[in-house]
């Protein structure tokens, strides 16, 4: 589990984002900044996660079949706010097969706002 969050990680700074092991751990850089991470959802499996509170978790294996929710948690600097950070929750369910894993729905490709 935890190779793979190290994997999200590379792509995420790839992508030019700064990296927060901790949820909500937020700097004063003025960059967008993202903590991710997965735990099971609906059944058994290990939470797979690099927080400090619970490091033994991540290093268990996952497995086919087990159903995992993806978690990023991202925080954007607002300008008109001084440049404090506004937090965004983004979680996708999945089930890990042998071909990787698969969604349970399309993924999202635009925000809907609800007021």
């Amino acid at each position: 589990g935890l190779e793979t969050v190290k994997l999200m990680w590379k792509k995420m700074k790839e992508l030019g984002y700064e990296l927060q092991e901790l949820e909500d751990n937020v700097t004063d850089s003025s960059n967008i900044e993202v903590c991710i991470g997965w735990h099971s959802s609906a059944g058994p499996g290990p939470r797979i996660w690099t927080d400090k509170e619970q490091p033994f978790t991540s290093t268990l294996m996952v497995k086919t079949s087990q159903l995992y929710s993806f978690e990023m948690f991202i925080y954007y600097p607002i300008p008109e706010w001084g440049g404090k950070k506004m937090r965004f929750d983004i979680e996708e369910n999945v089930i890990i097969t042998e071909d990787g894993v698969g969604l349970f729905v399309p993924t999202h490709d635009e925000i809907t706002l609800i007021y």
